[in-house]
């Protein structure tokens, strides 16, 4: 069964899907991660695109993988379950809304409708994440793809007084001592400016541009209104609000700001070129190695449906799901998922959304993985997605240091859109499922996962907690 369609990025009708692909055909037996022999089926949707079922007996596993080849006709998109944060949405249903003609999950989701790490579409920075995790990023020429622990870096600078100050984060959380917290409308009703604070309303002012070397993208802003007040600064169109306590180094700032000044907003992850960034955890592949431990016991790493993205040598992209919980899937460990992702070809994976979340679309043939969930597909807050083509909606962003009236203006166009799913039971799915969220809580939190307990927000904890509560 499908969702509704909620919003649609571009047109959908791919005839070159039933133009290109071919039938199911068996390959010879291949090799799976422990050595011995699998039978696979092969197919191929489009050129670039091939989908390859396999049958392993030793699990016994069965695996969905997707290569993709960015060098040929086809191109890597995230895509999210709506314009604004608190909407669930089957993968499937965004994958068709965007005119994709494949697809994964993505992202661990959280409350209200959010992914759990920092996301980026089209060169629109759309949360930093409760965590900085992993992520995947694809540079817009589709050259290079990589897969890195990277935060988000996101700064401000006042062009006329050249004083700039970090945003400590976007769309996640309030400001705290000495911080200024960046808010756009993909934050809807779940994360706006707080009381109590000094905001800055930002009007967009100019066109996106490349930062240097291409690393990072920047776009400037006018100066609006300017206040501190015990109600939180609002919108206005596509504007942007800069927030603060009222007292600090961030209120310092923000009153230092004069009306009708250029602001410049700068955000990078570590990747140069990169327009959309996905997160997950952990990281399975790094450089060829293993990058997860096998004497891990938490309940995320036993086994589970799995959903991964790797990159190979050559430079395509693996898209793999596997299915679990079924007589004929157990499902993997973690560490079997790192160590079959290594098999495949990646010499760099991470670990997506898994459990009753893994979900693998193709265009004319439907979901092809099996989902674990007695109801079926899951609905989930972003997606993976392999467009026919070129990303319509990318912009182009200008040199480092180029202006041009000429240039596109792509304006954070945000619309509510209704919901997909009812939240609560999607989150709660979610959150007791120990590949999925409550899981990957419980796993940070543990000794597997932890690098700092300090580091961890209160609501991290608060999920780990929720989770271990439903595992008696």
């Amino acid at each position: 069964m499908r969702g509704t369609a909620l919003w649609a990025k571009r047109g959908i009708g791919v005839t070159a899907v039933a133009a290109v692909a071919t039938l199911m055909v068996p390959t010879a037996m291949v090799a799976h991660a422990a050595g011995t022999r699998a039978t696979s089926t092969r197919k191929t949707i489009v050129t670039g695109l091939v989908y390859r079922q396999i049958h392993d007996p030793v699990g016994p596993w069965i695996v969905h993988e997707l290569v993709v080849d960015p060098s040929r006709s086809v191109t890597l998109d995230t895509v999210t379950s709506a314009p604004q944060m608190g909407s669930w949405v089957r993968t499937s249903t965004m994958a068709e809304n965007d005119g994709a003609i494949a697809a994964v999950d993505g992202d661990f989701s959280v409350w209200p409708g959010r992914p759990s790490h920092p996301f980026a579409d089209d060169g629109v920075l759309k949360q930093s994440g409760l965590r900085s995790g992993v992520s995947f990023g694809i540079r817009r020429d589709e050259a290079k793809a990589f897969i890195a622990h990277e935060a988000v870096h996101t700064w401000a600078r006042d062009l006329q007084l050249k004083k700039g100050i970090g945003v400590s984060s976007w769309n996640t959380e309030t400001p705290g001592l000495n911080q200024v917290v960046g808010y756009s409308l993909y934050g809807g009703g779940a994360e706006k400016p707080p009381s109590n604070s000094c905001g800055v309303r930002l009007k967009l002012a100019g066109p996106f541009h490349w930062g240097k070397n291409q690393l990072g993208i920047y776009r400037d802003y006018r100066v609006g209104a300017r206040r501190c007040q015990s109600s939180g600064m609002t919108f206005k169109s596509a504007n942007i609000v800069l927030a603060s306590r009222q007292t600090g180094a961030g209120a310092t700032w923000i009153k230092s700001l004069a009306k009708r000044q250029t602001v410049r907003l700068t955000w990078d992850v570590g990747m140069h070129g990169v327009m959309d960034v996905i997160g997950g955890n952990p990281m399975l592949v790094d450089n060829g190695r293993l990058a997860v431990s096998s004497t891990c016991k938490t309940w995320f790493c036993q086994k589970n449906p799995r959903t991964g993205v790797g990159i190979t040598a050559k430079g395509k992209i693996l898209l793999v799901v596997v299915d679990g919980r079924k007589s004929t899937s157990v499902g993997m460990t973690l560490y079997q998922f790192a160590k079959y992702m290594r098999s495949l070809g990646a010499v760099y994976a991470m670990n997506l959304d898994g459990g009753g979340s893994a979900t693998m679309w193709i265009k004319g043939m439907g979901v092809v993985s099996d989902p674990s969930d007695s109801s079926g597909e899951r609905p989930v807050t972003n997606a993976l997605v392999v467009l026919p083509g070129g990303d319509a909606d990318e912009p182009s962003p200008l040199k480092f240091g180029r202006t041009s009236r000429l240039a596109q203006r792509y304006l954070d166009v945000s619309l509510t859109a209704p919901t997909g799913a009812d939240p609560r039971t999607s989150m709660n799915l979610a959150l007791h499922d120990p590949a999925s969220t409550g899981g990957m809580m419980d796993w940070l939190v543990s000794q597997g996962g932890l690098r700092g307990r300090s580091t961890l927000p209160a609501s991290v904890l608060r999920m780990a907690r929720r989770f271990r509560s439903t595992r008696g």
